[in-house]
């Protein structure tokens, strides 16, 4: 099967260039995973999947392990099942803030892209969790 391009592929790259955190939302089997790792093929990016238990795990129950192995940029796939990961995200952006203020070249733009189902209680975890460093994106289906 071939990839069809999609309009909201320019808005997230848009949105990378100015956000640490992207964030696309939407039902099950839209293409929100198969999107980032077109945008995202060129470059050097890790992806993990928390539809997989053992990583689910890992996220759950030490969300700094979890980030110290899967290091940014990173795709995190279905990540309202690790939503207690979103603080431990909101660290390191705040750190590598620190660092460039320093003096330090770091981008914080484009580090996390993270793919949920639809749902307002992961966007208001989100929105709370990372005021300022995430922009909200929807997929939707359509024919």
């Amino acid at each position: 099967m071939s990839y069809i391009k999609r309009g909201i592929e320019r808005i997230i790259k848009d949105i990378e260039k100015t956000f640490p955190v992207i964030m696309l939302i939407g039902p099950r089997q839209v293409g929100k995973t198969t999107i980032l790792k077109q945008i995202t093929k060129n470059k050097k990016i890790n992806y993990v999947t928390l539809d997989d238990l053992n990583i689910r795990a890992l996220a759950t129950e030490d969300p700094e392990l979890f980030l110290r192995t899967y290091e940014p940029p990173l795709i995190i796939d279905e990540f309202q099942y690790a939503p207690n990961i979103l603080s431990y995200i909101k660290i390191i952006i705040d750190n590598k803030r620190e660092e460039k203020v320093n003096g330090e070249n770091n981008n914080i733009n484009g580090l996390f892209y993270l793919t949920g189902s639809q749902s307002f209680k992961i966007m208001e975890q989100t929105t709370e969790s990372l005021a300022g460093r995430v922009r909200n994106t929807r997929l939707i289906f359509s024919k």
